[in-house]
This record gives structure tokens, C-alpha cells and sequence, in this order.
């Protein structure tokens, strides 16, 4: 049986030693800021991190819905109470042969944005306002408590909230940290400011915020020395 003392289910605090865990492991995602989008990747780290902080109690499923339903990046589930494998929904969908037998504690939708695209010097900062748009509407839809989403029962910890897991990462072709700070500053301040506009605030304070996951690590690719930073944020809707 898993040590209670040492299992690790909650959301928030995932979120902050999966944080420390990216910030141990920085020399291996800075080059990937230069690659693309990173949010499969990033939630694949993720799941991976909740199956083995939670020890095996959770697993974070990604693209988790049926067929006409909202797909979720994550989705953490657990197994069904006994008291949870009674309830009329789950009984009903059993006889349907739809197996029941796990619930969602826990839904994600993740967003990755950079400050160029790739490993160039071309600005995505335009795309700002179109991701956290579309990341407020996927935020908007919460599912039923004790519905069925996917194969599970929808039993979330913190009711009517879809989370979102944001990274925004900046990257520059000088090496000067005095050269790049204040571009660097706008651009955090712009994603936090954009993030206020539709109405996300950080998961335990009154407006959006970011936390610094790493910063100004400098990765040398085809004869380019880059410095990357990443931030990286809990939001909910208002």
C-alpha cells in the first residue's frame, strides 16, 4: 500500500514541484524552446510526474473525452469510491457495457507559447491575445458533477474549474542580460496582462501571474548562442 505520508494528489502542489522538477532539469528543455509548441511534451512530463508523485493513485490522461465531448489535455483520475460506484450513472452506463470505473478529480487544458517562433528572430507575440482567448473558452466548459466524461465519473476536487497550465517562454539571439531585460519584462507583462483580460487569475490570488521556472539559460545551436527563460503559470477563471 502506498505511504499516505509521501502521496502527492493535489493539483497545486503537483504544480509547484513539477516547477522545481523543470527547473532540475533546464539544460534538457531550454534547446526545446527552439524546436516549437511544447505543450505535448510538456504535458507528457507531467502525467508521467503525477503517476509517480501520486504513486500509482492518479494517472493525468491526455486528450481525455468522447466522441461530441470537450477533450481535455489532462484529465487526473483516480479509481471509484464504493460509495461512487452506487450512484445511478455509473450503474446505468455499466448495464450500457460502458465500463465505470474511474472518476475525474482533477481537468487541464495547457497552453505553450513562445516569444518567437522557433529558432528565429520572427515575433509570435500576436498570437497572445488568439491562445489565451481560445484557452478562456476551453476553461469555460465544465462538465456536470457526477456526469460521465469519457469513461469516468466527473467528481472534481475543486467544483465548476477547469485549470489552466500555462508556459510562456522567451527566447533572444543576444547573450546580454542587460540587452534583453526589458524586452524580456514586456513580454512576461503582456501575457499576465492579456491573461487579466479574459478573466483568469493565478489558482490562489486575485489576478494572472507567472512563475519562473528558469531563467536566461543560454543553449548554442547551429553556431547560435540563445538565452531562453520560461514561466509558467496555475490559472482559473474568475
Amino acid at each position: 500500500m502506498a505511504d499516505e505520508t509521501k502521496v502527492i494528489t493535489g493539483i497545486t502542489k503537483l504544480f509547484y514541484l513539477f516547477l522545481k522538477q523543470i527547473k532540475l532539469n533546464e539544460e534538457r528543455i531550454a534547446p526545446l524552446q527552439l524546436t516549437g509548441k511544447l505543450e505535448d511534451y510538456l504535458c507528457k512530463e507531467f502525467s508521467l510526474f503525477t503517476h509517480e508523485k501520486s504513486e500509482g493513485t492518479r494517472i493525468a490522461l491526455s486528450n481525455y473525452g468522447k466522441k461530441g465531448q470537450q477533450k481535455y489535455d489532462l484529465a487526473i483520475i483516480r479509481q471509484l469510491s464504493k460509495a461512487e460506484s452506487n450512484f445511478d450513472v455509473v450503474k446505468e452506463m455499466n448495464k450500457d457495457k460502458t465500463k465505470v470505473n474511474s472518476s475525474i478529480e482533477c481537468l487541464v487544458e495547457a497552453k505553450y507559447l513562445g516569444n518567437r517562433h522557433r529558432n528565429t528572430t520572427n515575433s509570435a507575440t500576436d498570437d497572445i491575445h488568439t491562445v489565451i482567448k481560445k484557452l478562456s473558452e476551453q476553461c469555460a466548459t465544465v462538465p456536470s458533477d457526477s456526469s460521465i466524461h469519457g469513461s469516468s465519473l466527473v467528481a472534481l476536487r475543486s467544483q465548476q474549474t477547469v485549470y489552466g497550465l500555462v508556459f510562456f517562454g522567451f527566447t533572444s539571439s543576444s547573450t546580454s542580460i542587460s540587452e534583453i531585460k526589458e524586452e524580456k519584462k514586456e513580454y512576461f507583462d503582456k501575457c499576465i496582462e492579456m491573461g487579466d483580460k479574459h478573466t483568469f487569475r493565478y489558482h490562489d490570488l486575485p489576478k494572472s501571474y507567472l512563475r519562473s521556472a528558469y531563467e536566461d539559460v543560454v543553449v548554442n545551436s547551429l553556431g547560435i548562442k540563445w538565452t531562453t527563460s520560461l514561466k509558467i503559470g496555475l490559472w482559473r477563471l474568475n
